[in-house]
């Protein structure tokens, strides 16, 4: 298996890291949001990813992602041995992954965050 660390990837070249990613691993330990996650999930990568940020409304575990104990080494370790050698279980995540995440937009947000206004303003 190749590794290859890149430092502060954007644009283009970030874009290019997510699609060639197989699994995605997430190992903050300490997030306001995080988007990272998200837009590996958008470009299927299968994604293992700390308890922290927004991992905890998107991800569910097992099912569009792993989701780990940011303190359990052994913990990662085990998602991310399984992910290498279940090509199908690999294909499987991120295709729930990536179906989950097209939910998540600019426009439905902000249709959200305007419904729940205008709620509170009639009320």
């Amino acid at each position: 298996t190749n590794f290859k660390y890149i430092s502060k990837p954007t644009g283009d070249l970030l874009k290019k890291i997510y699609i060639d990613s197989d699994v995605f691993l997430w190992t903050s330990e300490q997030e306001g949001w995080g988007n990272p996650p998200l837009e590996a999930m958008a470009a299927k990568s299968c994604v293992v990813a700390t308890n922290t940020g927004s991992v905890r409304q998107i991800i569910i575990d097992d099912y569009n992602g792993y989701v780990v104990d940011p303190l359990s080494l052994y913990g990662i370790e085990d998602k991310i041995c399984n992910l290498i050698k279940n090509k199908e279980r690999r294909k499987e995540i991120s295709t729930n992954g990536y179906n989950d995440i097209q939910k998540y937009s600019w426009d439905s947000s902000t249709d959200i965050l305007e419904n729940l206004l205008i709620k509170n303003f009639q009320e």
